[in-house]
């Protein structure tokens, strides 16, 4: 943790990124969470720090050795960097893009999921929850719920992360923390990178969303889980006077 605090925001990305995709097995949803909750300048930027801080690697080629089918084909168009960063929202382009995806009542993304990954990677923000509220609204369900039941294994986990942290990333990163201390053991990595890379975003808003959500404090489950000059550095983020 020491090594990443006073990091900044690209290193500590390309430190996670790197990790993710370390060892047996890769965690798709980190690889998502980063790059679809990223701007296009952050993605260039993450990108050239992964290639100084591992000896000129390509993080593109990294991302397409470890995964693959539609899931590889999102993370290569969010690698381009191309995303619309406008805050105005075009009504006939979102429904343009909803009835691409929902059309005739049947949705069959984990055949295609060429316009979703299209949306997804380079629609701006704000169209992309005007899209999501839509398909909700005519499915009668989540978009989170669509996805989960559109795709399989570690495919889903980088959708269904990649869709949370775009509609509601307070939310998402409060599950996450969660998820990081509860039970036995302890998530060190979770919950290092949402502390340090949401420290200077909405660490405060994540807090209060993870105190509404689960009836308790992030400080205090902190306290439970860690131990010693760790959790007095933790905790001290979101506010404890440890």
């Amino acid at each position: 943790m020491s090594e990443l605090l006073f990091s900044p925001l690209p290193v500590q990305y390309s430190h996670h990124l790197s990790k993710a995709m370390v060892g047996p097995g890769t965690t798709e949803s980190v690889l998502t969470e980063i790059l679809c909750g990223s701007k296009n300048n952050m993605i260039r930027n993450i990108t050239q720090a992964y290639a100084e801080r591992y000896d000129g690697k390509n993080l593109l080629a990294d991302l397409e050795d470890e995964t693959s089918s539609d899931l590889k084909s999102l993370l290569a168009l969010l690698m381009r960097a191309n995303r619309s960063e406008t805050y105005q929202v075009n009504a006939q382009d979102v429904n343009d893009d909803v009835l691409a995806l929902f059309n005739n009542t049947d949705i069959n993304w984990c055949e295609d999921s060429s316009r979703l990954n299209e949306v997804l990677a380079l629609r701006s923000f704000p169209h992309v929850r005007r899209v999501f509220h839509e398909l909700s609204r005519k499915t009668g369900k989540t978009i989170t719920d669509i996805v989960d039941e559109q795709f399989y294994f570690g495919n889903k986990k980088g959708f269904v992360a990649c869709v949370r942290v775009m509609q509601e990333p307070q939310e998402y990163f409060a599950d996450v923390l969660n998820d990081a201390i509860k039970g036995l053991g302890t998530n060190d990595d979770a919950l290092i990178r949402v502390t340090l890379t949401r420290s200077e975003i909405d660490l405060e808003t994540i807090s209060e969303k993870y105190e509404q959500k689960y009836g308790d404090s992030v400080i205090d489950g902190i306290k439970r889980d860690t131990g010693g000059t760790y959790r007095k550095m933790l905790t001290a983020f979101f506010g404890g006077d440890n």
